[in-house]
């Protein structure tokens, strides 16, 4: 699908990555809000093919982040999220590493620093390998660009729900500040 701007002609999946950047500072494009929603509807897909996955393997997550506050809150996404996380205890994570990509659909990509030279982030990603959404922080490497969800590794997780809290806060006060 492209989308006609002036003269030119922009894929629908380059005004997407565009509409988030505006939504992010404030400019909202006309057509933003509807490629959001279908990132959003992307990103859906690919984590009920996560969990599908997970399911098989008997690998335990949770929703993290904005996607836990959208789900809470909005019964879905928060309507500018562009995001979809997912965290894992590290023995779950790491079966899921060794044994997800037998079991994705073939259109998924489970992406890593083994699995993607070029992938910048100590945690994983799995991509829709039929779509394209650009990073900017990662525009220029030559890797899988697809839609994503980011799984995230939880390492040490105490047994005490109070002292579990507490590990939150370094990480949070730093996320806040970044």
């Amino acid at each position: 699908m492209k989308i006609q701007a002036g003269d030119d002609y922009i894929p629908a999946n380059v005004l997407i990555m565009i509409s988030t950047i505006c939504i992010s500072i404030g400019m909202v494009p006309p057509l933003a809000n509807r490629h959001l929603t279908d990132l959003q509807s992307i990103q859906y897909d690919i984590l009920l093919e996560f969990d599908r996955v997970c399911k098989k393997l008997g690998c335990g997550y949770h929703l993290s982040s904005g996607t836990l506050l959208g789900a809470v809150r909005h019964s879905g996404f928060i309507p500018w999220d562009d995001d979809l996380d997912v965290t894992m205890l590290r023995k779950d994570y790491e079966r899921f590493l060794r044994l997800a990509t037998d079991e994705l659909a073939p259109r998924y990509f489970l992406q890593t620093c083994d699995t993607d030279k070029e992938f910048p982030f100590p945690f994983a990603k799995l991509r829709d390998s039929g779509t394209t959404f650009i990073e900017k922080e990662v525009r220029y490497l030559k890797m899988n660009h697809g839609i994503y969800i980011d799984i995230f590794p939880i390492d040490g997780v105490p047994l005490n729900r109070a002292i579990r809290r507490l590990g939150w806060l370094p990480i949070s006060l730093i996320g806040y500040l970044a």
